[in-house]
């Protein structure tokens, strides 16, 4: 299976935290063919903490998106083709959360 990651360095987690997954086409599973955004790091952090905060509201911009189809909680799956239609949204997306991570 072909996977490259989105990261942020955040001083805040200790580690790079993963926001995207970039599956190549061929998967063998059904969400291996698309892209996925969010983060499964959400749920490790106490409620109401900034990091937690920043890595929920980066997931829940998903939630309204007529394109998007959720995965496992807070990860969204997004088609090829659909990730073309929609790379300037997606880009100031990911723009936005890789620099609040990298500030905190």
């Amino acid at each position: 299976m072909g996977c490259g990651m989105i990261k942020a360095p955040c001083p805040r987690a200790g580690n790079p935290v993963s926001v995207a997954w970039l599956f190549v086409p061929g998967g063998h599973f059904r969400y291996q063919s698309k892209f996925t955004f969010g983060s499964r790091l959400s749920d490790q952090w106490p409620p109401d903490t900034p990091l937690r905060e920043v890595l929920e509201r980066w997931a829940d911009q998903f939630a309204g998106d007529a394109f998007t189809e959720r995965k496992v909680g807070r990860n969204w799956v997004v088609g090829y083709d659909d990730a073309a239609h929609h790379v300037g949204l997606l880009e100031d997306r990911l723009a936005k959360v890789l620099s609040e991570l990298k500030g905190m």
